[in-house]
Order: structure tokens, then C-alpha cells, then sequence
């Protein structure tokens, strides 16, 4: 996996990282269990009584059991400080195990996808920080009184009169416009010039004919 420029280290994300895939992180630690509860507490991750019964087989819990308890104190680690989770990928690799690699990897990649997306977690209750700012933002809007005015039936319907008045007079206004185009028309010459086409068509028609006539008897 390439690295990323991404720091980890912020808490509430990794938090939420570690909440989303905790059986993913049971099933690939399964082998190592004792191993990892070892390396966690070398890094002081997890206290001393959490290391005990991770390794204790004796306490009647089962092993998946034993790791989700475990995980459950690694993300209480996390939420006070989120480097944590880089420490806690980083132990994961040195396990060198292809579980251990590709969980280490799908972690950190779910984290960069989380901060790509610039949504931010609440490390204690995992809301997003943007539902919480909406959340206050609402609850501190006081509701307002509403104030209903009754329009009379009668006082629309004169502003509907008003309204076909206007449209009445800018419907005459164009009617009028289209008279005055009419008017301005000259019918006698529109006449002449019809006439005038229709004998240089009735002309070139002629010739047409006499130069047909002249080919088919020549």
C-alpha cells in the first residue's frame, strides 16, 4: 500500500474507523491474539488487567470474545489520543502476517477516505461533528408566532379586474399596431407588382417553349 500524507491522529475519525470494523479486526487477530495483546501493552495501548485477560484462556471467555474486549480498550486509547491508531496499524504490520497487513491496510484506507470526505467524529458519542453543529443551531432557533392574514375574497377579485383591464388595454394597444401595418400597405401597388412578375414569367415560359421547339424539329 502506498503511503499516504495523511496524519492520523485525529481521534474522533479513528474511532469511527475502529467501531465500523471491529469483526474484521476479531477474525484477522484471531492466530495472534496473545502476540498483539504483548505488543499493545509494550506500548502501553491497553493496561495491565486488559493484557492479563487477553491471554487468560481460563476465564471461560472465548478467544473472539477476549479480542473484542481488547479492541473495545484500544479505541478507548484512541479517543484520548489519536495517534494511538497509528501506532495501533503499525503494530499490526509487525506482525507480518497477510491477515495482519491487509486489516492494517483497510484501516488506514478507510481512514483517508473518511478525511477526504472532511466529515469529523465526536470521540465520545460518534456523531458526525456537522450533525451535532446543525443539532445546536436548531434547538437554539426559538419558534416564532406565525401571523395568518385573511385576504377578503372580495379584494382579489378586484385585483384580478385590475390585472384584465391591463391585459385588455396592451391586447387593444397591439391590435392597433397590426390596423396601422395594414393600412400603410399600397393594394394598388402590391397589384402592379404581381403583374409585373406574372409577365416576366409568362415571357421566359415562351422562350423556354421556342427553344424546345426548335431543337426537336431541327
Amino acid at each position: 500500500m502506498a503511503e499516504s500524507t495523511i496524519v492520523r491522529n485525529d481521534s474522533g475519525i479513528a474511532n469511527e474507523v475502529l467501531r465500523r470494523n471491529v469483526p474484521l479486526v476479531v477474525d484477522s487477530c484471531h492466530p495472534n491474539c496473545v502476540q498483539l495483546a504483548d505488543k499493545l501493552y509494550s506500548k502501553r495501548i491497553i493496561p495491565d488487567e486488559t493484557w492479563r485477560k487477553a491471554k487468560d484462556t481460563m476465564t471461560g471467555h472465548t478467544i473472539d470474545q477476549r479480542i473484542s474486549d481488547m479492541i473495545s480498550v484500544v479505541r478507548d486509547s484512541i479517543r484520548t489520543d489519536g495517534s494511538m491508531f497509528r501506532t495501533f496499524t503499525d503494530i499490526l504490520r509487525t506482525e507480518d502476517t497477510l491477515p495482519h497487513n491487509k486489516l492494517a491496510d483497510v484501516l488506514d484506507k478507510e481512514y483517508d477516505c473518511l478525511v477526504e470526505e472532511g466529515v469529523s467524529y465526536d470521540s465520545t458519542t460518534g456523531e458526525t461533528i456537522t450533525e451535532l453543529a446543525v443539532s445546536k443551531e436548531t434547538s437554539a432557533i426559538e419558534p416564532q408566532n406565525s401571523i395568518v392574514i385573511n385576504v377578503p375574497d372580495s379584494y382579489r377579485i378586484m385585483e384580478l379586474k385590475e390585472e384584465l383591464e391591463e391585459l385588455k388595454s396592451d391586447l387593444k394597444a397591439e391590435l392597433k399596431k397590426i390596423g396601422n401595418i395594414f393600412e400603410d400597405i399600397d393594394l394598388d401597388e402590391v397589384e402592379e407588382g404581381v403583374k409585373e412578375i406574372g409577365n416576366e414569367l409568362a415571357e421566359k415560359a415562351l422562350k423556354w417553349m421556342d427553344t424546345k421547339l426548335d431543337s426537336l424539329f431541327s
